[in-house]
């Protein structure tokens, strides 16, 4: 039994990103019209992405030079998923994503630095629960201070390109720098 807990916790800390990404797309995604069986869809595209970002996992890619083409194929996999799962235009679906991105990458950094801070601080030992704790908290601030204020009517109208192009200049850059 506590091999597979271990086993299950370890699937959870490669392939958290999935999970993760699925949040914050329902974040950013839940005033869109859905696409007749909307459930299968979700589920679907769920499944490809996970399988995608585990067959991502048996690879190193700890490197600008593979993080850059890495997250930009799955963000712009998971935009063609949303066009899959909703009644939307291309570039409401990566508008959302876009968000759903910077939102999960925001929770990602903001945990690392807080486990960083109490590591270097108060000599504690690296501690996956503070970042599980830093998630709700940022996503719950997302959600109430952007995602929640996105209307159907406003992203069925979105159509400025520039802010979708410095949208995904935002996303390589927290790539690189991140």
């Amino acid at each position: 039994m506590n091999q597979f807990f271990n086993s299950f916790i370890s699937f959870f800390f490669n392939n958290g990103f999935a999970f993760e990404m699925l949040i914050c797309n329902i974040l950013f995604t839940r005033a869109l019209t859905r696409r007749k069986h909307f459930v299968w869809r979700a589920l679907a595209g769920f499944a490809v992405f996970l399988a995608v970002c585990v067959a991502w996992s048996f690879f190193d890619t700890r490197y600008t030079f593979w993080d850059i083409p890495k997250y930009t194929m799955l963000v712009a996999f998971a935009a063609f998923i949303v066009l899959f799962c909703f009644d939307v235009k291309i570039m409401t679906a990566l508008f959302c994503e876009v968000g759903a991105f910077a939102t999960q990458h925001l929770a990602f950094r903001v945990g690392q630095v807080l486990n960083s801070a109490l590591i270097i601080n108060f000599n504690m030992s690296h501690n996956n629960w503070l970042y599980v704790a830093t998630l709700p908290v940022i996503y719950a601030l997302s959600y109430f201070l952007f995602a929640r204020h996105l209307k159907e009517n406003d992203l069925l109208r979105f159509n400025n390109y520039e802010i979708i192009l410095l949208s995904i200049a935002l996303m390589l850059i927290s790539i690189v720098l991140g």
